[in-house]
């Protein structure tokens, strides 16, 4: 254990702190140990795949990277254990040679999987819920040091980790329910947002996954890496829609706006590939108003931007029945919008913030928000349950730091 700095994935975060590279868990429990008996606040890293600053601290830091793999599986009942600080990324080949795969993913990749877990992370598809709801058990090193392992056998604890931002325990290992291999066709557009606004109802229940990236001019569809050669009226307000499905997909007349068809193994065609180079908001608003919401937000990017250079992006995810999760009790549209990192773009986001407030809006936890206590407890109906059970796990408050204090404290 020495004395570092630690810094994210986008490097708006960072801190000093005793910063612990575990090889083991055994390295875990002997640093929350010293934590404890210097009276030290503990946070575990993952990728830092965070805008904001849930890891910062002067106490202890501790990296996960080299705890990774798959621990252990079940093909008849489709279930991986899998060590915390695993890329998603290598998850893909290892679950495959298995016979396995996750039902579901984000479009991002690169995160530790607890990292994405303890956030609640999703990917897109209306029957599918977020990787958060996948969790069958988890294994931590508790305030106290101690090892334990979190299932349903405890459905109140159980409800309030699998989204915990970390604040119940460091997690070494995460029991999952996976799926048999599968493929999956994709189908990429470039059409004009009406377009795509016009066959969102169909398209969320006609096909498995739907989303898309809505577009304000030429530098946004480059960022995507699209080619902006040719007829400039083409990339002035429109979406690139991305479908997935398991059977071969058919657009009809929407042929036209075609740029893509794969056909791969599933985990191959989730991720887009991103330079750590934007801030991000995304909030997640009842189905029922998210694309009214969505035209808002579209609508003051263009007041406030002459050009948009990173898109917004619209994803369709289902409700579950977890704690902190941004899908809870039903499902949900996610809509993002990002700035340029390095450019001041607070103002930005606080216009944004107030239109996400109007429709009861939740954000990903590990992007920028505005939430403070008042609005956590409002927007989520068992913020008062989740702080109990953590008070219950760590009455000293050892997984809090100044950030996280004033929202769960």
């Amino acid at each position: 254990m020495k004395h570092g700095t630690w810094t994210n994935w986008y490097g708006n975060q960072s801190c000093n702190a005793f910063v612990v590279d575990a090889q083991s868990e055994d390295d875990i429990v002997e640093a929350v140990t010293f934590a404890k008996n210097k009276g030290l606040k503990v946070r575990a890293a993952g990728t830092g795949h965070s805008n904001v600053p849930l890891i910062p601290n002067s106490g202890v830091v501790i990296c996960t990277d080299k705890l990774k793999g798959i621990a252990a599986h079940d093909f008849e009942n489709n279930t991986a254990t899998i060590w915390g600080g695993t890329k998603i990324h290598d998850m893909g080949d290892a679950l495959w040679e298995l016979g396995l795969g996750l039902s579901n993913q984000g479009d991002i990749d690169t995160q530790s999987i607890v990292g994405a877990i303890s956030t609640g992370t999703h990917g897109t598809g209306l029957s599918l819920k977020n990787l958060s709801s996948m969790v069958d058990a988890l294994r931590i090193v508790d305030a106290t040091g101690g090892v334990r392992t979190l299932d349903d056998s405890n459905e109140n604890q159980m409800r309030a980790a699998r989204v915990s931002l970390g604040l119940l325990g460091i997690v070494t290992q995460v029991k999952m329910k996976v799926t048999k291999a599968y493929h999956l066709h994709e189908w990429v557009g470039l059409m004009p947002y009406e377009a795509a606004a016009e066959i969102e109802a169909e398209m969320i229940n006609k096909y498995r996954h739907f989303g898309y990236f809505w577009c304000t001019s030429a530098p946004s569809v480059k960022w995507l890496g699209v080619s902006a050669e040719g007829n400039p009226e083409r990339f002035d307000d429109c979406a690139y829609v991305r479908i997935f499905d398991p059977n071969p997909i058919d657009v009809g007349e929407l042929s036209r706006y075609e740029i893509r068809r794969r056909y791969d193994r599933s985990y191959r065609i989730y991720p887009e590939v991103y330079t750590p180079d934007f801030h991000e908001m995304e909030y997640m608003v009842p189905l029922d108003v998210g694309v009214e919401c969505f035209r808002e937000i579209k609508t003051t990017l263009r007041d406030l931007f002459e050009v948009v250079t990173v898109p917004g992006e619209m994803r369709f995810t289902a409700g579950d029945d977890n704690y902190l999760s941004e899908y809870y009790g039903g499902p949900r549209i996610a809509i993002s919008a990002s700035g340029r990192m390095g450019k001041e773009d607070l103002d930005f986001f606080r216009g944004l913030d107030k239109i996400f407030a109007k429709y009861d809006g939740r954000s990903h936890w590990g992007k920028i928000h505005f939430l403070n206590r008042e609005r956590l407890e409002h927007i989520y109906p068992r913020h008062g349950d989740f702080v109990s059970v953590r008070r219950e796990m760590d009455p000293e408050g050892m997984f809090l730091n100044n950030y996280l204090e004033p929202l769960f404290g």
